[in-house]
C-alpha cells in the first residue's frame, strides 16, 4: 500500500509547511552566525534541528508543538552559546576548535599535518587553486576552523603577531623558523 489515509497525507503536507515556516521565521530572527560557514557546533546543531524536524513530520507520536518546542529550544542554545563565544576566547575555542597553521615560510609542519589529516598534495592543490602559485611562493597556509584551507600570499610583521595571536601559538623569534617553534 503506498498511504494509509488521505487525512494523514493531509496532515504530514501541513506539518511540512508549517515547520518549514517556522524554520524560515526562526532562522531569520537567530542571526547570521546560524547560516555562517558550519563549525562542527553548527553542524551538529543543524543535523539534530533536521532530525526533529523530520520527526516532527513524519511521525504521528510526535505533535506538532512538541517538535517545535523542541526547534525553538535547540535554536536558543546556539544563540547562547554564540553569545558566550563572543565573550570568551576559551569557551569559543573550546566549542570552535581554533585554525591550525600547516605550512610557514617554507616549511611543511608535519605534526600539525598529521593531526589534521592534511597531506603535502592538499597543501599544493590549494596553493594552485587559491593563490595560482606553489607553496614556497606563499608565506603561510592554515587550516580553517570549519575544515576550508586558507592560503595567505604575504604578510607585514604585525599580520604575523595577529596572525599567530588567533592560532594561539607562540611567535617564533628569530631566523631559523622550523617546527620546534610552533609546540
Amino acid at each position: 500500500m503506498f498511504f494509509h489515509s488521505f487525512s494523514r497525507i493531509f496532515e504530514v503536507a501541513l506539518i511540512s509547511i508549517l515547520i518549514y515556516t517556522a524554520f524560515v521565521v526562526f532562522l531569520r530572527f537567530s542571526g547570521k552566525r546560524t547560516l555562517a560557514n558550519y563549525t562542527i557546533y553548527d553542524w551538529v546543531i543543524s543535523i539534530t534541528i533536521g532530525s526533529v524536524a523530520a520527526s516532527t513530520i513524519v511521525f504521528e507520536e510526535i505533535v506538532f508543538l512538541e517538535g517545535l518546542v523542541s526547534i525553538l529550544l535547540l535554536i536558543g542554545l546556539q544563540k547562547i552559546f554564540a553569545h558566550i563565544s563572543v565573550k570568551s576566547v576559551k569557551w569559543r575555542a573550546y566549542i570552535e576548535g581554533r585554525p591550525t597553521l600547516l605550512y610557514y615560510k617554507g616549511n611543511f609542519l608535519k605534526e600539525s599535518m598529521l593531526k589534521t589529516g592534511v597531506t603535502k598534495t592538499d597543501i599544493s592543490q590549494s596553493t594552485r587553486l587559491k593563490a595560482h602559485t606553489t607553496p614556497d611562493k606563499v608565506h603561510a597556509v592554515i587550516l580553517e576552523k570549519n575544515g576550508a584551507i586558507a592560503v595567505l600570499e604575504s604578510l607585514s610583521k604585525e599580520g604575523e603577531r595577529d596572525l599567530f595571536l588567533d592560532l594561539g601559538i607562540e611567535y617564533p623569534q628569530g631566523k631559523n623558523i622550523n617546527e620546534k617553534n610552533f609546540k
